[in-house]
Parts: C-alpha cells; sequence; structure tokens
C-alpha cells in the first residue's frame, strides 16, 4: 500500500544542504519563542575543502520530572539528509505545540554528516562512515573482517570511472569470482561488506580509526543531556535499505530486560503494521552492523543505569530482492570510485550521482509523500505510547 499525504512536500523537502540547515535554524528559532527554555546549538565541522559545515542542534529539557530524552538524529549518511530533514521540519511544523514536555525532553540533531549532504556521499570528507564510527572504546577500530578483507581490491577500483552503468558489473565480476572461490554464502557476503571494516580507508563502510569530531562532540552533549534522565529513546533517520514505499524499524541488540520491555510498550507490532515493518537486524536480508549508533545508545544507557530503546528508521528506496542488492552495491561501488580516483568525463560523473541520488534521496514526488506520512504516523503513535509510561 502506498498511503497519499495531504501535506505540502515543499514545507520540508529542501533542494540543497544549504537550504536545510537555514529552515532547521529557522523552525528551531521559532519554537525557541513559544518555549523559551529550548535551546539552540552549532558544531562547526572541520573540513579541508568546504569553510561553512554545521550540525544543529535543538534541545527542549523537560519542564518538570526528567523522565525520556527523545532524541532524533538526521543525515548520519550525509545524502540521506534530503529525507532526514524534511522528517524533522515536519516534527517541528506538526508536533511542536503537541510536545508533552512536561516529563519528557527533546533533542534533534540536524545533518550529523553535513560534508555527505552537501556533496550527495553516504560518507565523511574522510571517506568514514558515521554509523560504523559510534565506539564504546578505542578496541572497537582495531576490529577485522577477514571476508571484507578478501573481497577489498574489488570493491575500491583504483581507475577513474568510464561508464557508471557499465563499470560497476566489473567488481561484480570479480566478487562472485572471489566469492565462490572463498565459497562464501550470499548472506556472509552481505555481512562482509555491510558490517564495517577498519583497514581500507578508500574501502567501503570504513569506520575511522577514532571517533570523529562530530561523533565526539555529540556523545559529550548526550551524556550531558542524559545524566537527569530515567530513559533514552533513539531514533536515527535513514534512507536506502528495504522494499520501497516501506519503512523499516530496525531496533539495536537488546541485553537487558528494562529495554525490551520498553521498547515492546512504544513499539507494539498490532499498531505498527499499517505503516512500518519491525524489523531486526537477524531479518532476512538486513544485516549487523559495528560501531552503528543503535547499539551505542544502548550501551551509553546501560553504563549510567539509564533504561533506553534506539531505533533505525530506514525508508526503502529500491528494495530487497538478490537484483536490488547487485544495483545497490553497485552504485555504492561506483561513487566511492568516482570519489577517489575520478570520472574520466563529465558525464560519467552527472550519471553517477543521478543514480547515487535516488538510491538514496528519490525526487519522486509519491515517495516522499509517503515517506513524510509514515514518518508522520510513525511519530504520533510513539509520542502518545511514551506519554503513557
Amino acid at each position: 500500500m502506498k498511503p497519499t499525504c495531504s501535506l505540502d512536500l515543499s514545507r520540508f523537502y529542501s533542494d540543497s544542504y544549504a537550504t536545510a540547515r537555514a529552515r532547521f535554524r529557522e523552525a528551531s528559532g521559532l519554537l525557541q519563542t513559544r518555549i523559551p527554555r529550548a535551546k539552540t546549538r552549532t558544531f562547526e565541522v572541520p573540513s579541508g575543502t568546504e569553510r561553512d559545515l554545521s550540525v544543529e542542534y535543538l534541545v527542549i529539557p523537560a519542564a518538570r520530572k526528567k523522565k525520556n530524552l527523545i532524541v532524533v538524529m538526521s543525515g548520519i549518511h550525509g545524502v540521506e539528509g534530503y529525507t532526514g530533514s524534511a522528517i524533522q521540519l515536519m516534527l517541528l511544523n506538526k508536533f511542536a505545540l503537541q510536545l508533552d514536555c512536561d516529563e519528557n525532553g527533546y533533542m534533534l540533531a540536524h545533518s550529523m554528516n553535513p560534508y555527505g549532504f552537501k556533496n550527495v556521499r553516504r560518507s565523511t570528507e574522510g571517506n568514514v562512515n558515521l554509523n560504523r564510527n559510534f565506539a564504546p572504546s578505542p578496541d572497537m577500530f582495531k576490529t577485522e573482517n577477514p571476508n571484507y578483507q578478501r573481497l577489498a581490491s574489488a570493491l575500491a577500483p583504483s581507475v577513474p570511472v568510464v561508464d557508471p552503468i557499465i563499470d560497476w558489473l566489473k567488481p561484480l565480476a570479480r566478487i562472485a569470482r572471489l566469492r565462490a572461490f572463498s565459497k562464501m554464502s550470499a548472506p556472509e557476503l552481505v555481512q562482509a561488506i555491510a558490517f564495517g571494516q577498519f583497514e581500507f580507508p578508500e574501502g567501503l563502510e570504513y569506520g575511522g580509526q577514532g571517533l570523529e569530531p562530530q561523533i565526539a562532540d555529540l556523545i559529550k552533549h548526550l551524556k550531558e543531556e542524559l545524566l537527569d534522565y530515567e530513559n533514552l529513546i533513539c531514533f536515527d533517520l535513514h534512507t536506502g535499505i528495504g522494499d520501497r514505499y516501506q519503512m523499516h524499524l530496525i531496533p539495536g541488540n537488546f541485553s537487558h530486560p528494562q529495554d525490551l520491555q520498553l521498547s515492546s510498550h512504544i513499539f507494539r507490532e498490532d499498531e505498527l503494521r499499517s505503516f512500518a515493518a519491525w524489523t531486526p537486524s537477524t531479518t532476512e536480508g538486513f544485516y549487523d552492523t559495528v560501531g552503528d549508533s543503535n547499539d551505542f545508545m544502548l550501551n551509553l544507557a546501560a553504563s549510567t543505569g539509564k533504561t533506553a530503546i534506539s531505533v533505525t528508521v530506514e525508508f526503502g528506496t529500491i528494495g530487497n530482492s538478490g537484483w536490488d542488492k547487485l544495483r545497490t552495491l553497485g552504485r555504492l561501488v561506483t561513487e566511492n570510485q568516482g570519489y577517489h580516483h575520478g570520472y574520466l568525463t563529465a558525464g560519467a560523473k552527472r550519471r553517477a550521482l543521478a543514480s547515487y541520488m535516488d538510491l538514496f534521496a528519490p525526487d519522486e514526488p509519491l515517495w516522499r509523500a509517503n515517506t513524510i506520512d509514515r514518518a508522520e504516523r510513525l511519530f504520533a503513535t510513539a509520542l502518545r505510547r511514551i506519554k503513557e509510561l
């Protein structure tokens, strides 16, 4: 089913990072006039090539008793910020005057990866996937991924992109041969690539060698905000994985009964099934990762004696079949190859980035309307359930 949406999409979807940031700042400022205790903060993200990149924060402290801290993050995978920013603007427009701020506090983090948002990348300027960079300890950056090691050269061709339609078939052919040689199953192949790796700085899903500045800043301030709250409830907005027009809710890996109990209260499958799919990482076609925000949030809460639920809110764009995964991998490889080694022609770059945008930021009106509609229904349901805690 493809729900329709009566909202004016132009109110929320922006045509650039700069426009999205300006609109978020404006909406945050307007909310401050209505809720004077609301706070805004800007974190300047360092760059070797850009002069004005930042993560924007809006924090609304609970007015009376600090019970639930609700966090909504966008743009961890830069280009996915087009949709994440639109949803945050929808929240500020639709729910701002309805928020229960008596016992609930709110933190909105806008465009965690501004370089990727501005330059049509999932990763940062230094090729770090921020959702493989949430390290509970420095030891995470020593994690090895043997299956990725076998595929590394095929996944990162070191020549310019000639034709994005033809070029992506070459690494796929090499991957197929390597998979057959190593007797790697299809799920093992997906897991090898998506899990994250810390050895190949120009490779896919590179997690870096230390916390990225904006991740370190988020963690520092989140710890400060969380200090007096009982529960942490986090929504991390993404696009790309899963069936087109579907919204997948991917929870972190629960290790404490109280976290599972909190999740079961807020996310009841009988209430969700009309607009979302509850999709643990063990679901066929999905995968586990290292250094992701979900598990970090759960571990952070546990380390401070809090209860937590953290979900990736994933809006599918291309599909989840074997062929869809190959097309997705092809676009990831080609964009990464072009970023590091260039394109033979301007036309090749234009076609590659257009295909990449369609994977992570479709401009189809129906897809965008469906996304806003489902996000609105999700937050209406979740906020109602949180109020009942």
